[in-house]
């Protein structure tokens, strides 16, 4: 009954919306081109297994094993990551052939893009070398192919290969029958410990089997060959499984038992269909549809199911565990807990759910919430704590119950007080100097905002005094701001890092400089906007980082892309900073910028993205934003509203029943930024009022008389303890052949500092002195400065250090001066006593 009803729903708004399918305004090959590192294969949504041709598999563009620009196939692997910047899995390759085996089995072809196409759940190519009609399709944990021969064929072949692209560990192919395989791949790349499982099945007897290569005495490689039938198809069935391969049996088994190609296609493609329903929109023009169904596909790539049907999987222990829910692989946190989460809460609410249970498990198996997972490995990759706010998401999406929620708690509190990554030098001082940790302040202000949603925790799930210590901690950020540039700026020995370029890409931060950096603090805006000088002088700074002409200096990064000015949409912090004009009462400059992002850096093509996609986030950004919603804090349950890119918007729950209709309407006064359920309404709504639903009612347009006043504006502030700033202790020169000048500043002027000076050797030369001016230093010495809080508490001590050098010592660089290497002496640095790697 609830199929027919699905149906019915699927009709009725087929009938509306005045087009076929929704699957079939998809274009998988959007992000194949340029570094959008997609690929174009046969999966349904967050499946295991990705059916994909690899087109190569050297090189920063071969992340995902296909590219637009390529012409040949290597074959086609049944796992692929989706946007990602980092190489990794193109398992089990199977590559079809016809006639004479060449030497090695390797069957590089030629293909052209005129002979392929792709469609949500289905993908196919001819192969110009052999003839052969290659075509995918997909279940959650099986691949199926179809190879249609040339007329006249007599002999095909099909080799399957365990050796291509990652380090092989252990592995084997073994015969089961006259049509069945079985086999296992452990491999190492980016998954430092990836074991798969995997049965192969064919639609026909093999007739001969030519062992390719081995490992020891296992085949590893091995071309299977068959007598072929005039018009008659080779079908192959391929399941996975990481637990074995009688889990990946009982897959197949289970998913995929028939031989019936169209079915499996067609049932995938209604999957899509109904996955694709949970947002349906009316106007706009075909592009964008088609650019707004495709940026919503890729963002139902990942994370992706690693259970068997049975429930088994591997573990970050290792071990293998029976899940009582789906779980999931695949978190790229650092970037997708900022806008493809929050999406997933509110469409996907039971996946999402599955998801946040699935990183719950990986921290009882590892002791600590991942970082960057991939098939149950911790990779380590990029910064922050992201499943902190990911966590905090679901329970402010009420995906969990209260004893769910209290663990998930206990999750965040111990992943953020585990001292390595930075986090040690953090948590002692409240900053990280630029020697101490590479990335420093992209770490610390991340820190921070994953200390903020722990904070938001414990008001509900802790105790008064990790609600405070954890605000407090929150508030870090603020050592970095300096009064002088008014711009977040790394610290380095106590002091600023200087030269200060703002332009400049350099070790200090994570894929970034310091302008993208800046307005990194979306959990305390407004206080950030006073230290700036209030709302016109924020303002100001956020025209500059969009219309400033000055390009980047320092070391090539090719993640930062999508430029506007100093903004960078191609990486993913500048995701939300289009939006903070709300924070200062102009929305209607957010509306011109997100309208420029949408139509200059996305588009239905395959360079359609401007940067690598990220297991969906960069896609995510455009739905909502074409949505006219974005959440600055990902962990605050806000959405800011903005002007969808469309007339109409039905937001569906299971694709069935309808949550929230979104609607622009150009007869709304000046003065009103939004109807909610026929109530004029600030420009944001709680993900309560999302999930109660109703209609929202938008403006066409904003224009500059569209202003927030203070009460209208959003909130982003941290409220309790507020933070005492560490000193900045700034010296003339830190290594030289002179005396140095030393001064001790506070941003609050109030504040006592007191300092003393210790020799190289720790003894105290000058002991603890109120700091009143500035003072010379004629000798290598430690300065030490303390400062009191607000109760008068004494705090720190911060230190900075002065390096005399011996006048006849001398040294002269070559070569120039490579500025990735951050001496401040540039020479001097060769010889100040200071060690890096």
């Amino acid at each position: 009954m609830r199929y027919f009803v699905s149906l019915l729903l699927l009709c009725f708004f087929t009938a509306l919306c005045g087009q076929s399918t929704l699957a079939g305004l998809v274009n998988p090959f959007v992000g194949t081109g340029g570094h959008g590192h997609t690929f174009p294969g046969a999966m349904v949504p967050f499946g295991m297994v990705q059916l994909s041709p690899d087109t190569r598999t050297e090189g920063w563009d071969a992340c995902s094993g296909y590219h637009y620009s390529d012409s040949t196939i290597l074959g086609f692997s049944h796992t692929h990551l989706s946007g990602t910047g980092v190489p990794d899995y193109c398992d089990v390759l199977i590559t079809p052939g016809k006639d004479n085996l060449p030497s090695g089995g390797n069957l590089v072809q030629h293909f052209s893009h005129a002979d392929e196409q792709a469609s949500p759940g289905y993908y196919a190519v001819r192969l110009r070398e052999s003839g052969i009609y290659a075509e995918m399709t997909a279940t959650t944990r099986t691949g199926m192919h179809r190879y249609t021969f040339p007329k006249g064929t007599k002999v095909g072949y099909v080799v399957v290969d365990l050796l291509h692209r990652d380090k092989l560990l252990d592995g084997s192919i073994e015969a089961v029958d006259a049509t069945t395989l079985v086999g296992r791949r452990h491999s190492q790349s980016w998954a430092a410990r990836q074991e798969l499982y995997f049965t192969v099945k064919f639609s026909m007897r093999v007739k001969q089997v030519v062992a390719l290569a081995y490992q020891g005495a296992l085949v590893t490689k091995a071309a299977y060959i068959f007598d072929i039938d005039e018009g008659q198809p080779l079908l192959v069935k391929v399941a996975l499984s990481g637990v074995s391969t009688v889990g990946a049996a009982e897959n197949l088994d289970t998913e995929n038992k028939e031989w019936n190609f169209d079915a499996v296609r067609k049932l995938a493609t209604q999957t899509w269909e109904t996955s694709l329903s949970s947002i349906r929109v009316q106007g706009g023009t075909t592009a964008q549809q088609r650019t707004f169904y495709s940026a919503l596909y890729h963002c139902m790539m990942a994370p992706n199911i690693m259970n068997d049907v049975n429930g088994m999987y591997r573990g970050m222990d290792a071990q293998v565990h029976r899940a009582a829910h789906d779980q999931y692989t695949v978190f790229s946190l650092w970037d997708t807990h900022r806008a493809l989460h929050p999406l997933l809460s509110w469409i996907e609410p039971i996946r999402a759910r599955n998801m946040v249970l699935s990183l719950l498990e990986d921290f009882k198996q590892s002791g600590q919430l991942p970082v960057w997972e991939l098939w149950a490995n911790e990779t380590d990759c990029m910064i922050g704590n992201h499943a902190v706010p990911v966590l905090m998401d679901a329970i402010k999406q009420g995906l969990c119950d209260d004893a769910e929620n209290k663990e998930l708690y206990q999750a965040m509190l111990k992943s953020v007080s585990i001292l390595e990554r930075g986090m040690e030098h953090y948590a002692a001082k409240g900053f990280i100097n630029a020697e101490e940790e590479g990335e420093s302040i992209s770490k610390a202000l991340e820190f921070a905002f994953d200390d903020w949603c722990v904070a938001e925790a414990a008001k509900k799930y802790g105790t008064l005094e990790e609600f405070g210590r954890f605000s407090v901690r929150s508030q870090y950020w603020r050592n970095y701001f300096d009064p002088t540039t008014k711009m977040l700026r790394p610290r380095k020995h106590g002091g600023w890092l200087t030269p200060f370029d703002p332009t400049e890409v350099n070790n200090c931060y994570t894929e970034a400089n310091a302008w993208q950096y800046n307005f990194y603090v979306p959990h305390d805006i407004d206080t950030y906007i006073a230290m700036v000088g209030g709302p016109e002088a924020f303002e100001q700074k956020l025209d500059a980082l969009f219309e400033t002409k000055s390009g980047m200096s320092g070391r090539n990064q090719v993640d930062i892309t999508g430029l506007i000015g100093q903004y960078a949409q191609g990486n993913e912090p500048s995701h939300h900073v289009a939006w903070l004009y709300y924070y200062v009462g102009k929305p209607w400059k957010t509306h011109e910028i997100v309208q420029h992002i949408m139509d200059s850096l996305y588009s239905d093509q395959p360079d359609g993205l401007c940067g690598n996609d990220d297991c969906g986030q960069m896609s995510a950004w455009y739905v909502l934003n074409a949505m006219g919603l974005y959440p600055v804090n990902a962990g605050s349950g806000e959405y800011l509203a903005g002007i969808p890119a469309f007339d109409r918007i039905d937001v569906m729950r299971g694709g069935q029943t309808s949550l929230l209709t979104i609607e622009r309407r150009d007869d709304l006064p000046t003065s009103m930024f939004s109807l909610f359920n026929g109530v004029g309404h600030a420009p944001f709504l709680t993900v309560d009022e999302l999930k109660s639903g109703g209609r929202l009612v938008v403006p066409t347009s904003f224009s500059t008389k569209n202003l927030l006043t203070a009460v209208q504006r959003p909130v982003s502030k941290v409220v309790g303890e507020q933070l005492s700033v560490v000193p900045i202790i700034q010296l003339s020169q830190q290594v030289g052949y002179d005396s140095c000048r030393v001064s001790i500043a506070c941003l609050d002027t109030s504040t006592r500092v007191r300092y003393r000076i210790m020799n190289p050797d720790s003894t105290i030369s000058v002991g603890w002195t109120d700091y009143k001016k500035p003072f010379w230093l004629q000798r290598t010495s430690i300065i030490q400065a303390s400062w009191y809080d607000r109760k008068g508490a004494k705090l720190g001590p911060t230190w900075a250090s002065y390096q005399r050098l011996d006048a006849r010592i001398k040294i002269k660089l070559n070569q120039p001066f490579n500025p990735m290497y951050p001496g401040l002496a540039r020479e001097l640095s060769m010889i100040d006593g200071l060690k890096a790697s």
